[in-house]
């Protein structure tokens, strides 16, 4: 009798491990957020330098494959393009010209004069180009 109870804590075991490790797995081949969110160039030959978020938006920078360097200053010829979910909600930048764009922290005040935001969760960022 001992013997057969020890072969049925023993199989148990197999098969806790079995769907720990299958569990395991699963996460291993799905797609990470980062990669997911991994979108096709803005213009041919720019390829992605980072990707931030921003509240409920989605920042990627983009720089040309042939000048990849951004100076410390953050010149560079880049696209920075900004997506909602899965919505492209507007592409800054020229293909071809240097220039530092910045997006600062969403400010929660009306920055344009259009009333808005008038709750808390519609809030305006600050953009910044400077282009040479």
């Amino acid at each position: 009798m001992l013997g057969v109870q020890a072969i049925d804590i023993y199989v148990r075991r197999i098969a806790c491990l079995t769907v720990i490790v299958l569990t395991l797995m699963a996460a291993a081949c799905t797609p990470s957020a980062k990669a997911q969110a991994q979108r096709l160039p803005p213009q041919p030959g720019y390829q992605v330098v980072d990707v931030r978020t921003q509240g409920p938006f989605e920042l990627q920078r983009w720089v040309t494959a042939a000048a990849p360097d951004v100076s410390p200053s953050g010149m560079c010829d880049c696209i920075v393009v900004v997506y909602q979910g899965s919505r492209r909600v507007v592409t800054l930048g020229t293909a071809g010209d240097l220039s530092a764009i910045t997006i600062e922290a969403m400010t929660g005040r009306d920055i344009n004069g259009d009333g808005s935001p008038t709750s808390s969760s519609r809030r305006g960022a600050v953009v910044r180009t400077v282009a040479t």
